[in-house]
């Protein structure tokens, strides 16, 4: 995982830990959310937060069959494996991937947005990963129902009033 250096006057204090962002998912679903992060500071707490309310929307509906892993870092991604690396680096504009059964978070591109949005991007990777919707136009009309907190206008999502 691309480690975020801590940056003068940062202490270990200031860091989310791993144990700190799976509390916040029910104890239930975390056999199938393998989670991983980088260095998490306090400002991406945020983040940390929308993905347990993702985790609330999406885990009712649906039937985990195989356990997805959740990578919340920035990009470039590096994942260690036994035998090398495995770099992904999104096209620029791209916040989150999803492939296969690995999401990508890029917590730097997610905490620009908000809260409504944050949740709904995530939202969204979920919806990829776990029902394996590849359409676009389908998936975000799927986040929509399952979040009330946005809605679908001109492909994008906005936050419901």
């Amino acid at each position: 995982m691309h480690m975020v250096r801590l940056e003068q006057g940062d202490t270990v204090n200031d860091q989310i830990s791993l144990e700190e962002v799976l509390g916040g998912i029910d104890e239930s679903y975390r056999p199938f959310l393998k989670v991983a992060t980088a260095t998490l500071l306090r400002p991406c707490m945020p983040v940390v937060e929308a993905l347990w309310q993702a985790v609330r929307l999406v885990a009712p509906a649906i039937r985990f069959v195989q356990p997805v892993h959740v990578l919340l870092s920035r990009a470039p991604f590096e994942v260690p494996l036994s035998n090398g690396t495995l770099m992904f680096n999104p096209r620029p504009g791209v916040i989150n991937v999803a492939m296969e059964n690995i999401i990508f978070l890029d917590v730097l591109k997610i905490i620009q947005y908000p809260r409504e949005i944050q949740i709904a991007t995530i939202v969204e990777e979920f919806v990829h990963a776990l029902m394996h919707v590849t359409d676009e136009e389908l998936t975000s009309h799927i986040v929509a129902l399952l979040y009330p907190g946005v809605r679908v206008v001109n492909g994008q999502y906005t936050v419901a009033t």
